[in-house]
């Protein structure tokens, strides 16, 4: 495949699709002057220990043109979702990391949540929805450089004080799927964040021909967002650059599509399968404990007031009960047009089933409690999928379930 022409900008990561968005099968990425401040690069042998931190705030700008750019708050929960999966090494996709990287596979104590207050200190949901008339405003400057979508007056919307926030733009752009600004790198202090086109944005909608509908290019942005690299560094470096981590292969460039392991670039078996590759969304799966350690200097030394409590987060009802979620199984039976959810021990409380649509629409609740097997009718239910929200008293997560 022709690869697409890369669009540099200081301080910018953007990632884009060989080909275009239309028929693209292969995502790419630039990067260029990487962050250098004091703490931001990790040496060879040095590994900070990574503290905890406090629940860092985002907020969710979602600049829709067309009705299928706009997303419910379901639809934003669940990319949420997968974002803190990644990142405390939750993922879907663990199995597939080789033997040898296994070692290297390590969690971030950290966690991301919609804040529950605005700037001046008001409550909010932590997302904001604007309409626009403007096609690709992810992607167009005014003739000040500035570019629309961060921007109330040029038809996108204000970021909230990014010292505080960590602002995420949902909006169209032209052959591109994402982009992010390493720390003080932003070309304009207002345009410090991630942008993210709508196609590439959650995980419950059909992946088209891109491979890239699991909400894992958001983690990848969130990577550049704290100073990662791609693996073989600024650019496509015939094994002369690395991304400034000491656990992570020198590899000569980036992987695409999910390719069988191992591939050997630069005399050693190269890792596709970390978040800051260009695989599909199916293989990707890890950062490793020096790409942690990296982020967690990016914290401690750059974005500084991240992450320090200065502003209120919705918290979740609880952290899941790994007895709960292992000992639910949920299936679809198509011949029959129903999804089986069967607790396979019994549970200590009640266990509720909510039925959601794509659109964020509840068809139907269920209850567990006495019962071990439930059978979910689907007949009818538009979209291709429904999500189910379980909960006890005291616990809540959500399973996706694609219908066919």
């Amino acid at each position: 495949m022709t690869r697409g022409h890369f669009s540099i900008i200081g301080g910018i990561l953007i990632c884009l699709l060989a080909g275009g968005l239309l028929h693209a099968q292969e995502r790419q990425c630039t990067t260029v002057n990487v962050a250098t401040q004091p703490g931001g690069n990790q040496q060879e042998g040095q590994i900070v220990t990574q503290r905890s931190w406090p629940s860092v705030p985002v907020v969710f700008h979602i600049i829709s043109r067309l009705p299928e750019s706009d997303f419910s708050d379901l639809e934003v929960q669940a990319q949420l979702d997968v974002l803190n999966r990644d990142f405390q090494l939750r993922g879907e996709n663990l199995g597939r990391v080789p033997e040898e990287f296994r070692e290297l596979a390590a969690p971030m104590d950290i966690r991301f949540c919609l804040a529950a207050e605005d700037p001046a200190g008001n409550p909010s949901t932590g997302i904001i929805r604007r309409q626009t008339s403007i096609p690709d405003i992810g992607s167009a400057f005014n003739p000040e450089g500035r570019r629309r979508i961060h921007y109330d007056f040029l038809g996108g919307s204000d970021a909230w004080d990014p010292e505080r926030y960590v602002n995420i733009w949902v909006g169209e752009m032209e052959g591109v799927i994402g982009f992010a600004t390493f720390p003080n790198q932003a070309p304009f202090p207002e345009e410090d964040g991630i942008i993210i086109d709508p196609a590439y944005f959650g995980t419950l909608r059909p992946a088209g021909q891109t491979g890239a509908n699991r909400g894992h290019t958001l983690t990848h942005e969130m990577g550049h967002y704290l100073n990662l690299q791609h693996l073989w560094g600024a650019n496509d470096s015939a094994c002369e650059e690395d991304d400034q981590v000491e656990d992570t292969p020198i590899q000569s460039g980036p992987h695409f599509g999910c390719p069988a392991h191992p591939v050997v670039s630069c005399g050693t078996p190269d890792m596709f399968m970390n978040f800051m590759d260009f695989t599909n969304d199916a293989c990707l799966a890890f950062f490793t404990v020096g790409q942690v350690s990296r982020m967690a200097q990016s914290l401690e030394y750059q974005r500084t007031t991240l992450g320090t409590g200065l502003v209120v987060c919705h918290e979740p009802e609880t952290t899941v009960p790994p007895d709960l979620e292992s000992k639910l199984i949920t299936s679809y039976l198509p011949e029959r047009k129903v999804i089986l959810a069967r607790l396979m021990d019994p549970f200590e409380t009640r266990v509720e089933i909510s039925c959601y649509t794509i659109d964020g629409r509840q068809v139907a609740e269920y209850d567990l409690e006495g019962e071990y097997t439930l059978l979910i009718p689907t007949r009818g239910i538009p979209g291709g999928f429904l999500v189910l929200w379980i909960r006890t008293d005291s616990t809540r997560f959500s399973r996706k379930i694609v219908l066919y």
